[in-house]
């Protein structure tokens, strides 16, 4: 792995400023300037690398762990970060050489880039082509990062219902409207509404044909990177009742709660690490792994949560209680877009694969296992005790 360090102190100054995050107080430029300072912000896009090279650099800086640390310290950045590291993935992959000079000039600056995917319903964003220019119609909704994020990859539908993927500036604030977002978690992430009516984009920051963001594995592949996030997070909610529970008189009963929501975050890390491996090997099960690990982090989740809640009491849900604080922004992380049909479609490969194996067993008179090698000094040493 490269060698990036995300410093404690860093992390500290972060997890310092959730609160006022979490009331509304500021937003988390504060915060992505800390990362930017310590080289996360653009060791995505390192600016030596050809764009070719990102997705590389992405999996060499070990983002998985630097995701759950950011995750730990605020869920909300946590989210604006891979969103950032999805972005680069897209440009990285099927935008023009101009368009990956721009994110790469955008994180260079110390700026996040943000996947904005979600339509208002009344008014989903559509595109028509006149020569070299888009024209855009229509609202974004859950716009994270808005007022902060500068440029983000924004889908639209064109007439023929194909999806378009392209890089556009988002910074117009007169287009903002940030009071959409009123919610009891997440709050720093400022996932409100844009409106892009009007709005063109030149064919240089066109990002690929029609429907190619979804081409696989990348696109439900990158899906460990909501896992990790989601697992740091999960440490914060294990470190937030041992720091409760610590405060008060010894209980074996605290004492085992605490052990069960252990278990539950030691879990979800190891579920986001597999799904992250297969993804950077190329497993052929890549995909299973990534969607069932998402099923397990959220069980993994919302049983600890459970946990958390009957063990800290009354004080998780004071405004000011940090573990109280996590809770919100975890359950409401956790309502990913078609849950049910990602795990669905995940039952569907374990079970073609399951029945793939089955079959060549079948074909070969057995199951493949192999074989240990012998060594013959502890062959030598048991026939020596049985002697």
């Amino acid at each position: 792995m490269a060698e990036l360090r995300l410093p404690v102190s860093v992390l500290d100054a972060i997890a310092q400023g959730a609160e006022a995050v979490d009331r509304g107080a500021r937003d988390l430029r504060a915060e992505i300037a800390l990362l930017a300072e310590a080289g996360v912000v653009t060791g995505m896009a390192p600016v030596s690398a050809a764009p070719a090279a990102w997705p590389a650099a992405v999996h060499a800086v070990d983002v998985e762990r630097i995701l759950m640390a950011v995750g730990e310290a605020s869920l909300p950045l946590g989210r604006l970060l891979e969103g950032h590291v999805d972005a680069l993935g897209i440009v990285a992959r099927l935008g023009t050489a101009d368009a990956q000079w721009l994110a790469a000039r955008a994180a260079h600056r110390g700026e996040l880039l943000g996947v904005w995917g979600a339509d208002m319903p009344d008014s989903p964003v559509r595109v028509t082509f006149d020569g070299s220019t888009a024209r855009l119609q229509g609202s974004k909704a859950f716009a994270s990062g808005l007022g902060v994020v500068g440029l983000a990859v924004v889908t639209a539908r064109c007439p023929e219902g194909h999806c378009h993927a392209m890089l556009v500036d988002v910074g117009d604030v007169a287009r903002h409207d940030a009071d959409a977002w009123d919610m009891d978690g997440m709050v720093g992430t400022r996932s409100g509404t844009m409106r892009l009516d009007g709005m063109t984009v030149p064919a240089i920051h066109w990002l690929g044909a029609g429907d190619a963001m979804f081409a696989e594995p990348h696109f439900h592949g990158g899906l460990w990177r909501i896992a990790a996030v989601q697992a740091g997070a999960l440490q914060a909610v294990a470190s937030g009742l041992a720091d409760i529970i610590s405060a008060r008189p010894a209980d074996a009963v605290q004492q085992h709660r605490l052990g069960q929501v252990i278990v539950e975050a030691t879990s979800a890390r190891l579920w986001a690490e597999t799904a992250r491996a297969g993804v950077a090997a190329g497993a052929a099960d890549a995909i299973e792994r990534v969607l069932l690990a998402g099923e397990a982090v959220e069980g993994a989740a919302l049983r600890a949560l459970d946990i958390a809640d009957r063990a800290a009491g009354t004080m998780m849900h004071r405004r000011d209680n940090r573990l109280g604080r996590v809770a919100r922004d975890l359950r409401l992380y956790l309502r990913q877009a078609r849950l049910d049909a990602k795990l669905a479609w995940a039952t569907e490969l374990w079970t073609g694969r399951w029945r793939k194996a089955r079959a060549a067993a079948a074909d070969t008179g057995g199951f493949a296992v192999k074989a240990v090698a012998r060594i013959p000094a502890m062959e030598q040493a048991a026939v020596a005790r049985i002697g």
